[in-house]
């Protein structure tokens, strides 16, 4: 963001320069001054979309960052090329406005999965860390991980249920929210449906485990919230597809464009390759790249908030 803050600075008056009033030197020295601020925010904070490309190559499977990678390098390439040979027009700006726009998408995708993530640790915390089990008419306390199915529990009031179960001897009322969100409490007697990490609010209850702690509802809860860092949802799905086909075709286009401009309009190859240049910068799918990251926050962010 500072460095395409400060470019913009260097960028504005050559943009209402329509008469070329300012040519020569000062051209020239407000081009490198751009160059200085760039090339050193490129290599460091594009390297990100750089390796994602090489590695997508690398694996046969193009995805998003290719195109935006290639761009990239071609439009600095391109704009050294103009300013050591003093040419009018350099893309410094655009390039690291694009980056940094693009930065800003992974970093709310980046927010929303740590948010989904802590989601998960907090749910970890409220899960019991132990339960008492009768054993030849003996009570036990064993930690959770080590409760099996069909041990019997023995839950007093204001304790945690251990692992989900059935109700086999006792009334009471069980404080269901983590698991429902619902904050009133609910009546539970024999042959009743519990739940691991639920509270015990009014008298003692037996339960027969029917779940350990690793099968319960609340380790599937964490496990679906946790699967989000995992799993990509369908806006990245649609989007990887997509550049399957939007990668190759887009730098054949390019390919043309500076083989039209070199073998037919006969220019010098600097022109083609500008030409070419401009073809991918224009194509970049700079604004589906946001969109996913964002979509992607504002769905997680709404489904955590709704519980």
């Amino acid at each position: 963001g500072f460095g395409a803050g400060n470019i913009m600075l260097f960028s504005l008056p050559l943009w209402f320069d329509s008469d070329l009033e300012i040519k020569g030197a000062t051209r020239k020295f407000l081009h490198l001054l751009s160059s200085i601020i760039a090339l050193p925010v490129l290599i460091y904070s594009g390297r990100i979309f750089f390796i994602s490309a090489f590695n997508s190559l690398k694996a046969r499977l193009p995805n998003m960052d290719v195109p935006i990678s290639i761009a990239i390098f071609l439009a600095s390439i391109v704009s050294l090329l103009q300013t050591f040979r003093g040419g009018q027009n350099v893309y410094f700006d655009s390039a690291v406005m694009l980056v940094f726009f693009l930065l800003i998408g992974r970093y709310l995708d980046f927010k929303a999965r740590k948010k989904a993530f802590n989601i998960a640790s907090e749910f970890s915390m409220l899960q019991a860390g132990f339960g008492k089990v009768e054993i030849a008419n003996k009570i036990r306390v064993l930690p959770a991980r080590e409760l099996r199915e069909d041990m019997i529990l023995i839950v007093a009031v204001g304790e945690k249920i251990a692992c989900d179960g059935l109700v086999i001897e006792g009334r009471s009322q069980v404080d269901n929210s983590l698991i429902s969100g619902e904050s009133m409490p609910k009546e539970v007697d024999k042959n009743s449906l519990v739940y691991g990490g639920s509270i015990n609010l009014s008298a003692p209850l037996k339960i027969k485990i029917t779940k350990t702690i690793q099968n319960g509802v609340l380790s599937q809860i964490i496990n679906l919230i946790g699967n989000i860092e995992n799993k990509k949802n369908i806006y990245v799905r649609i989007a990887d597809k997509f550049s399957k086909y939007y990668t190759p075709i887009i730098h054949i286009l390019a390919l043309i464009t500076f083989a039209i401009w070199y073998f037919y309009v006969k220019s010098n190859w600097e022109i083609a390759l500008m030409n070419a240049t401009a073809v991918l910068i224009i194509t970049c799918p700079c604004a589906l790249a946001l969109a996913i990251p964002i979509a992607q926050t504002i769905a997680i962010s709404n489904f955590l908030k709704r519980g």
